[in-house]
């Protein structure tokens, strides 16, 4: 990367016995701070602006997964997953033949296809949702109220948590961020995932043309000398890139 030079500042880690079982994300710095990996039986929220990382972040863990022996479930909500570009990433045939990509066409189809999604669990190590909210921004004001589609929303995320905590599966579940009054950016419908959520990822791009730096910051996580923990990384053809800790006031 180019600008700043790399910081040394490192986790403060105390190794204990895990409770859980993990599973490695691929990103080892990342995997170091969360001793291991995600915890299996996990929502993990993942929430940002477009073009801040938090699909091709879910791509990059989904292929390590997958390479692991795993299937992987990609629900496409709004259509825009590039076969190609994960491709690039996985650089397997074979293993990119163990994807199963699902595309809903509408808000009670996605709540639909989220249920059924226990039907085909046999060897599948990841499930991500790329976002679950894209209905829900689009079609509250013009269809129904907001309490419709935050109930949709509650609905949706219980089956991925009763799939998670049964099929010991991490769910990688990608959201929109919103500005609250004061302009500090929240996910959106924040109140139904703080009730499901084991981790939460803010994603955010401080569009510097000169490096294209992106940040994912830790603002919650079962580890608690996680929370906080702030990263810089680049995108590439072949997904997360020059992942390093970072002075949180960066990020800001």
């Amino acid at each position: 990367m180019s600008g700043s030079k790399p910081s040394t500042k490192r986790a403060l880690i105390k190794l204990r016995p895990r409770d859980h079982p993990v599973i490695a994300t691929g990103i080892p710095l990342l995997d170091e701070v969360l001793q291991g990996g995600f915890r299996k039986d996990s929502i993990i929220h993942l929430y940002g602006e477009p073009g801040s990382g938090k699909t091709t972040f879910a791509m990059h863990v989904m292929a390590h997964i997958m390479h692991e022996g795993w299937k992987g479930i990609w629900v496409d909500v709004n259509h825009a997953f590039s076969l190609d570009k994960f491709a690039k990433i996985v650089q397997d045939a074979k293993t990119l033949k163990t994807l199963m990509l699902v595309q809903p066409t509408s808000f009670q189809h996605q709540t639909q296809l989220i249920q059924n999604i226990k039907l085909y669990l046999d060897r599948v190590g990841i499930v991500v949702v790329d976002p679950i909210t894209h209905y829900y921004r689009a079609e509250r004001f013009t269809e129904a109220s907001q309490g419709f589609f935050q109930e949709l929303i509650d609905t949706q995320l219980g089956g991925l948590v009763g799939i998670a905590h049964m099929q010991q599966i991490p769910i990688l579940v990608i959201n929109y961020a919103t500005l609250e009054q004061n302009g500090a950016k929240v996910p959106l419908v924040a109140r139904g995932f703080q009730r499901v959520e084991r981790y939460r990822f803010y994603f955010c791009d401080k569009n510097r043309e000169e490096d294209h730096i992106k940040y994912l910051t830790i603002e919650y996580a079962p580890e608690k000398y996680a929370q906080q923990q702030t990263f810089a990384f680049q995108i590439t053809a072949a997904g997360i890139t020059g992942f390093q800790l970072k002075p949180t006031e960066e990020a800001e």
